[in-house]
């Protein structure tokens, strides 16, 4: 998993590239007042490794994903209420997504 957008300045930021290869990659447009209010998916045990098995988006407008199979246990993670999610952090196992996590930040 890797996330990229385009910042204020115009300056391409990236963060990750998380787990193995492969995957599809998935644009999102999100419009200049959409927030990122929630992330959720599942995750469950694959080739002897806990991973990530689907992710989802939600926004303050509309819903992305999710993407893979969902399988396994679910989790949320949801903005608190006067913030957002404005980035990710991960964890990769040995060859898979083992982990996320956000940042948020007050709006």
């Amino acid at each position: 998993m890797e996330f990229s957008y385009i910042d204020q300045t115009g300056q391409k930021r990236s963060a990750g590239r998380w787990g193995g290869p492969g995957g599809t990659a998935h644009k999102l447009d999100l419009g200049p007042t959409e927030i990122v209010k929630e992330v959720s998916g599942t995750y469950n045990m694959f080739e002897g490794e806990i991973c990530l098995t689907s992710f989802k988006l939600v926004t303050n407008a509309r819903t992305w994903g999710p993407w893979a199979e969902e399988k396994g246990t679910r989790f949320s993670i949801t903005a608190p209420t006067g913030t957002s999610i404005v980035g990710f952090f991960a964890r990769g196992g040995t060859k898979y997504l083992a982990a996320i996590g956000v940042y948020f930040n007050k709006l």
